[in-house]
């Protein structure tokens, strides 16, 4: 369940994947969630990724994004 939902899939696209109900992968996300005291998805990822108990790729880096390095008009 959490690397599913770490890939990004929705309850119903991992409901067809592990042949289940999405009313059942909301139960045990919801159940799970409850449990380990996790608010939203990110913090169900993070939890699983910090245990280890799912493996992240890294993404490449989009080198525009973020960068203040360029020049910018000067006001008058």
């Amino acid at each position: 369940m959490f690397q599913l939902v770490a890939e990004g899939l929705s309850s119903p696209a991992i409901g067809k994947k592990l042949f289940i109900s999405t009313r059942t992968v909301e139960t045990h996300r919801a159940n799970i969630s409850r449990k380990l005291g996790l608010g939203n998805a990110t913090e169900f990822v993070r939890f699983a990724i910090a245990r280890r108990l799912i493996e992240v790729e890294p993404q490449p880096r989009d080198e525009t994004q973020g960068r203040d390095d360029e020049e910018k008009p000067e006001s008058a």
